[in-house]
């Protein structure tokens, strides 16, 4: 990904997290700039994308693709997390991408 596409990838997180925060968020969902920015329980998050890319609650025996295609939601938003805002400031959703690859079989 080059630095144009991040740039945007960046600048519709940003316009998406404007959007949400005009919304109330129904029962029992996750803040959207919550998730993003790391503060939503990071549990939560890496099952939710565990479940959206397996269909399933536990965890996969062996890794059914390669790490580098492995829980793209969380990786997007861990990446754009780390270039906008730091990689000191993202802990919550670099541990929910770790959480997510294990969940996929993956030893991190």
């Amino acid at each position: 990904m080059d630095a144009q596409q991040l740039n945007s990838l960046i600048t519709a997180l940003s316009s998406m997290a404007t959007a949400m925060q005009q919304q109330q968020p129904t029962a029992g969902a996750t803040n959207f700039i919550d998730t993003i920015m790391g503060n939503a329980p990071v549990k939560e998050v890496a099952q939710a994308a565990a479940n959206s890319v397996t269909g399933a609650s536990q965890p996969a025996e062996k890794p059914k693709c390669k790490a580098c295609c492995a829980c793209p939601e969380t990786k997007k938003a861990r990446d754009a997390c780390i270039v906008e805002r730091g990689e000191e400031n993202c802990t919550g959703l670099i541990e929910a991408h770790k959480q997510c690859m294990r969940a996929q079989g993956f030893n991190i």
